[in-house]
């Protein structure tokens, strides 16, 4: 493992089982978003990287523990500091694109 990739992870849960990735997701601004699957069953840790691999960002999105089999890869797209999100409810007939706004807070 390189040192980068050692400096990404120290300190932080590795899931016991894998696959450890849900999806990856590139913004326009050439940062990569990756939602990590966990213990919960109702949601996904994302984690998002600067183009170094330095973490700028982690935040909890809720997501289906029954969907991490990926048949395909989930409608995502990150783009002028808007999330957008595909998001279906086939028992309550929802299927619909949520956009959520993206700021960056530094600590």
């Amino acid at each position: 493992m390189a040192d980068h990739e050692h400096r990404m992870i120290r300190g932080e849960e590795i899931p016991d089982s894998w696959p450890a990735m849900h999806t990856m997701e590139l913004d326009d601004e050439g940062r990569l978003w990756v939602a990590t699957i966990t213990d919960s069953e109702t949601d996904f840790t994302w984690w998002v990287l600067n183009r170094d691999g330095e973490l700028l960002a982690r935040f909890i999105k809720p997501g289906k523990r029954s969907k991490r089999a990926v048949i395909s890869k989930p409608l995502i797209a990150i783009n002028d500091g808007y999330f957008y999100s595909h998001e279906r409810n086939i028992n309550e007939g929802i299927d619909r694109i949520v956009k959520y706004k993206i700021e960056f807070i530094e600590r």
